[in-house]
């Protein structure tokens, strides 16, 4: 699964994607950093294009197999990059998801539990966290060693991963949140996926 982590703080103007691939070694949940980039323009527009164009890179998709739950032969699916994005208030969010695109929108607040609200068929959810849960899974993720890059350095991130831990959002690089949003999501939320006949 590819999973985009989307993040812009317009308030700092600073903007960054990281694209991070998760998988399952040994019942163990891993993650390869294939690509990221801080320097994306914070201007809305801009960076709403550049994720678009991520979305549709044929190089970023991932074929799986399917089983059934009521024993009918398995399939493959291809599955396009699943945004994971904070929601900073711009329309970039809606934008994505009336083009199609799954779109797993961030919001935070200092809740004790997060919280999902389903927006529409297939089109992701929104989600009330406490950043300092993200920081503090995504932390712990590069402490165990279960993430590594693919081609670029990680020792610029593994830096700022120390300094996640007990960080408020504010306080850690764009580059080090938009890597977080993604492991706290495959860290937290389920995922499951099958088919039925109808």
């Amino acid at each position: 699964m590819i999973l985009l982590g989307a993040c812009r703080q317009p308030e700092r103007m600073a903007a960054a994607v990281a694209v991070v691939e998760a998988s399952l070694k040994r019942g163990q949940k891993r993650y390869a950093l294939l690509r990221y980039e801080d320097r994306v323009s914070a201007a809305p527009d801009a960076f709403f294009t550049g994720i678009l164009s991520l979305t549709a890179d044929r190089g970023l998709r991932r074929s799986k197999r399917l089983f059934s739950q009521d024993r009918r032969p398995k399939k493959m699916l291809t599955d396009p990059p699943r945004v994971v994005a904070f929601d900073d208030g711009s329309r970039m969010v809606e934008g994505l998801r009336d083009r199609g695109v799954v779109v797993e929108a961030i919001r935070f607040s200092p809740v004790k539990k997060w919280k999902k609200d389903l927006v529409g068929k297939a089109l992701g959810a929104d989600y009330t966290v406490d950043p300092l849960k993200i920081m503090t899974c995504a932390a712990r993720v590069f402490e165990e060693g279960r993430i590594e890059s693919a081609g670029q350095s990680i020792d610029r991130l593994a830096g700022g991963a120390a300094a996640m831990k007990g960080a408020s959002f504010d306080e850690v690089p764009v580059l080090a949140a938009a890597v977080a949003l993604p492991l706290w999501f495959r860290e937290t939320v389920p995922y499951r996926r099958a088919y039925r006949a109808k």
